[in-house]
């Protein structure tokens, strides 16, 4: 019995040996996991705080939980402040919160935002993020883009120059050319020369607004959003071309679905679209051809379909069409067209995050689609 009880204790005591020795060997390879977490985290932090862009986190109770080495830099400490008084020197949350958007939305957002304490211009990005609490966060970063836009502004300004004084010498031309016109007794050649002056002084001007356009859209990059009712809206801007394409002869409709959902958009710059459009379609239509417009919703997207019953559009022509410059077939010289019209709606479109497209067959006529998304958000609020 005695025997059989110091064998027991001594196969206890080998137990309590292997189990120091493995506890021992846990503790190496936890101290080994430790040092090697601490080294990736002063990585990683270093990595961020040598990024040019300042990065946050922002909980949904106003509160930074963590910030990069240009965010203390530009703002200084954020312990116990808000953020809105941390970033903007204010006392109450912001309005419109692009930032707090996220947490409605949970989809990342990017916009611009002028400082209004340095005047430094930034390009923000937003994205949903979740801590290893399970505790939803926004991280997000801004990128000083301030010499950047002084380019692009200088660059706008040059645009706008070279439009004025381009458009100084043709209006000249267009004037003469009326001029020309309205001699009642000039021989028929000359006067249709100066017919042929005065429309190609139109295409120049056509062709400078568009490129002045194009410049703006792509030199901002920026929209000047409200929120709108589309059903009212559409609805204003559609009569009155139906009355002027009908006053002319062009079978020209729409149709307006009710009670659209409200849209946050550029809607002078939406409109803008749409004209090039119609006037695409008037292009490749006749007098008597059917121009139908009609606007209503699809899942969660804003749809604008625009359809004629004119000659259409060759299928190597389709894929080309909102592509700069480019003019369908061999009617380039048929009216007044700068083949900018439908590159200014796909960019139009494009910055309100949509999509634009067209359908069409020879014979038949085309099909115009444009999709922007509904702003859910601001259906909410």
């Amino acid at each position: 019995m005695t025997k059989q009880i110091e064998n027991q204790v001594k196969f206890l005591k080998n137990e309590i040996i292997k189990m120091q020795q493995e506890n021992s060997h846990l503790k190496k390879i936890l101290n080994e996991a430790q040092i090697k977490l601490q080294k990736e985290r002063t990585f990683l932090f270093s990595l961020i705080d040598g990024i040019p862009a300042y990065v946050y986190l922002q909980a949904d109770d106003f509160s930074i939980k963590y910030a990069n080495k240009m965010f203390y830099e530009l703002y200084g400490g954020y312990d116990i402040k808000p953020c809105y008084k941390v970033l903007h020197n204010r006392d109450i949350p912001c309005e419109n919160c692009m930032t707090f958007r996220v947490f409605e939305t949970k989809e990342p957002q990017i916009w611009m935002h002028r400082d209004a304490l340095s005047g430094k211009i930034y390009r923000v990005y937003d994205y949903p993020f979740v801590d290893y609490e399970g505790t939803e966060l926004v991280l997000e970063m801004g990128i000083d883009i301030t010499a950047q836009q002084s380019i692009e502004d200088s660059r706008l300004n040059l645009y706008a120059n070279i439009s004025h004084d381009l458009r100084t010498p043709i209006t000249k031309i267009m004037g003469y050319s009326e001029a020309l016109m309205d001699v009642t007794d000039a021989p028929e050649e000359r006067q249709k020369y100066a017919q042929c002056i005065f429309r190609n002084s139109l295409a120049l001007v056509k062709l400078v607004d568009d490129l002045f356009q194009l410049s703006k859209l792509e030199t901002r990059n920026r929209l000047t959003k409200k929120l709108i009712e589309p059903s009212l809206c559409f609805a204003d801007f559609l009569d009155e071309q139906a009355f002027y394409f009908n006053e002319k002869g062009q079978n020209f409709s729409y149709n307006i679905q009710e009670d659209l959902p409200f849209i946050e958009a550029d809607f002078e710059l939406l409109i803008e679209a749409l004209v090039n459009i119609i006037d695409n379609a008037v292009r490749y239509t006749q007098k008597g051809d059917n121009i139908v417009v009609n606007v209503y919703a699809q899942d969660e997207n804003l749809m604008i379909a625009v359809s004629d019953s004119g000659r259409g559009i060759a299928p190597n022509d389709l894929k080309y069409i909102f592509n700069r410059f480019y003019q369908p077939g061999s009617k380039k010289s048929e009216s007044v067209n700068s083949g900018l019209g439908l590159h200014i709606c796909k960019t139009i479109v494009m910055q309100h995050g949509g999509l634009i497209w067209a359908e069409s067959e020879l014979g038949k006529g085309s099909i115009f689609y444009i999709s922007i998304p509904f702003d859910l958000y601001k259906v909410k609020q």
